[in-house]
């Protein structure tokens, strides 16, 4: 007995685990799918911080036209020989000094470099913000692509499961036939290698599902240790082909919407900018220096007094001979106090600095030169960014043409063979027909199954690709 319950336990673990696990799965609808890649995948990350050190460049040109400030100190020792700052004689002395300085500069014509720097930091900046939406619509477009491959394998597997489980009502009643002498034991033999066939069908399908689910994990760059189940949509709307327009009126507006032609456009501007900022270095430069400075020394004395130490003849009077003394004064000095050293030396400077470009070895008529044909090259780049996505719209257009009449060519025949299938299946069990017939039918069936789903996702991803050129949000 408790074999038993030991037994029925365990079964009941493994029959509820796999149950428990579908529960914790969480499904993902295609927006879902499409936000997770976004956030995850390391291109769009790239794009993101190339585009951040292009606001950075940007904001940096901008400050460029402010002032600069700097403010310096230093504390000084100075041993042995060398000049008096005051008498700039020279002394033996220990001198202790301090200097204090605040210096300011400001660019007032560069031939308008600073303002061409900015427009150009400006346009790579807004190059970035583009390159990012253009990474962001390839990996949408990535994502729908593997997303519609596991519908379709999805859709496969139903099929070929609903195949299966006909045919295995078919058995049951070929057996029946064959027991009330209506049939052959050929049929049934028949119809088990149908049956045996189309369970490996089922497998193999089942397969292609993993495989798209392993596609689509790795499109979303989602660990390949979580799982990842899909919404399987109810109604999925496939449009008329009429309803798309032209390619010629997809172009139109692709051109205004792509991100990859706006990328290209605002590359050219940053050209254009920087070709100018290349021809300012012919221009004058013309620049404000100002400065304030002071400093202290222990050199610099004052005089505190005097003392009389004794005197000295300095001559003899005319008349009387008398002998002309002065006093021998010594004077007292004393460090000069700090603060009036600091007032004394206060130093102010203002001027304008002037500086003309005459020779420097051509090296900016060689810049000027080189910038003109980098913007030359940006047009070109232009031109053919648009040359491509003209092309890429006509292919998607005829594309999606084709891909319509396959997807209606195919649901004609799929609804052919059904009804084929039907009428074998009515002269097999009045012995009409025999199960082998029977057999050609289904696997024909079954080939029409997969090519109509295939034309029907296919017609169905060129329908988005044809959603993206004209700027229409991707949903299915």
């Amino acid at each position: 007995m408790k074999t038993l319950r030991l037994v029925l336990g365990n079964l009941y673990l493994l029959l509820h685990i796999p149950f428990t696990t579908a529960l914790a799965q969480k499904l993902f609808n295609l927006e879902q799918c499409i936000e997770y890649a976004l956030q995850h995948n390391i291109q769009i990350k790239q794009a993101e911080i190339a585009s951040g050190i292009a606001a950075e460049n940007k904001t940096q040109s901008r400050a460029s036209q402010l002032p600069v400030l700097n403010a310096s100190a230093t504390h000084n020792y100075n041993y042995g020989r060398n000049v008096d700052p005051f008498t700039n004689q020279f002394t033996t002395s220990s001198i202790q000094s301090n200097n204090y300085s605040l210096t300011g500069s400001m660019v007032l014509f560069n031939g308008f470099q600073t303002r061409n720097n900015i427009k150009m930091n400006h346009y790579e900046h807004q190059a970035g913000l583009n390159q990012i939406q253009s990474a962001k619509d390839n990996v949408t477009l990535s994502v729908i692509t593997s997303y519609l491959n596991v519908l379709y394998a999805h859709e496969s597997l139903k099929a070929a499961q609903a195949q299966l489980e006909l045919t295995e009502g078919l058995l049951q009643r070929t057996k029946k036939l064959v027991a009330s002498g209506i049939m052959s034991e050929y049929s049934v033999l028949e119809t088990e290698a149908q049956l045996y066939r189309e369970r490996v069908a089922v497998v193999n399908c089942e397969n292609q599902l993993q495989l798209a689910y392993l596609d689509l994990r790795q499109t979303m760059d989602m660990p390949a240790e979580d799982s990842l189940r899909i919404v399987i949509p109810e109604n999925t709307a496939f449009p008329d082909i009429s309803s798309i327009g032209g390619p010629k009126e997809i172009y139109e507006t692709a051109v205004k919407n792509v991100p990859e032609i706006k990328y290209y456009e605002m590359k050219k501007m940053s050209a254009v900018a920087a070709w100018q900022q290349s021809k300012g270095r012919m221009s004058p430069r013309l620049s404000l220096n100002a400065s304030l400075s002071t400093l202290y020394s222990t050199s610099a004395r004052q005089i505190t007094g005097a003392q009389i130490n004794g005197y000295n003849i300095i001559g003899i009077t005319q008349n009387s001979s008398d002998t002309v003394l002065a006093p021998n004064r010594e004077f007292l000095y004393s460090i000069k106090p700090y603060q009036a050293q600091l007032r004394d030396n206060y130093n102010r400077f203002i001027g304008l600095s002037l500086s003309i470009p005459i020779l420097n070895g051509w090296q900016t008529r060689t810049n000027i030169a080189k910038a003109k044909l980098s913007l030359i090259n940006a047009e070109h780049d232009i031109m053919l960014s648009k040359r491509t996505l003209e092309k890429n719209i006509y292919n998607a257009h005829a594309n999606a043409v084709a891909a319509f009449a396959a997807y209606k060519a195919a649901e004609k025949s799929l609804q052919s063979m059904q009804l084929l299938r039907q009428i074998t299946e009515r002269r097999v069990e009045s012995g009409i027909a025999t199960a082998h017939e029977l057999s050609e039918v289904k696997t024909k069936l079954f080939a029409a199954e997969t090519e109509f789903l295939k034309s029907k996702y296919d017609y169905l991803l060129k329908i988005k690709w044809i959603d993206y050129y004209k700027g229409v949000p991707i949903r299915l």
